[in-house]
């Protein structure tokens, strides 16, 4: 009798090392979810889908029509109604190279780009650096969230 032939190792798709169960792509939890945000990126370069970020379905508005994902974004877009001002939500990308920006307002007359941000996490911080880098002419201007109050009462 001859003995079945083994199957050739399959490769981690990302840093190719061996992986250990046959069903999978990638070796960690790391290599996958690096794998994801790879494939993510690919298709929204090639048109296939739109990357959809935060917390959707969960504080997110519709406003005339346009679907806003925070409270804050809700009442940016009703100030800027209630002065006039011409605004779109979503519509402008920058290729940051590893990643893609969606700046959550754009201002054409003013030709000023607006992000609204409860909290600036480090990966945001990261993106504003490479933002700032590779796009040196953008109009960016930054809304944040102050801290809490409470944080100097420890």
């Amino acid at each position: 009798m001859s003995r079945p032939k083994r199957k050739p190792p399959v490769l981690c798709a990302i840093c190719s090392s061996i992986v250990l169960k046959h069903q999978r792509k990638t070796c960690s939890r790391e290599c996958f979810s690096e794998l994801n945000r790879r494939i993510s990126v690919e298709r929204y370069r090639s048109g296939k889908a739109k990357i959809i970020t935060g917390n959707v379905g969960i504080k997110g508005h519709y406003y005339k029509e346009i679907y806003l994902r925070s409270n804050w974004e809700l009442a940016f877009a009703k100030y800027l109604d209630n002065i006039d001002v011409k605004w779109e939500y979503e519509t402008k990308r920058f290729d940051l190279v590893d990643s893609i920006y969606i700046c959550d307002f754009y201002l054409p007359k003013l030709d000023m780009h607006v992000e609204i941000k409860g909290w600036a996490k480090e990966e945001f911080i990261k993106k504003m650096g490479k933002m700032e880098e590779l796009y040196p002419t953008a109009n960016l201007f930054v809304i944040q969230r102050p801290p809490p109050y409470d944080w100097f009462l420890w």
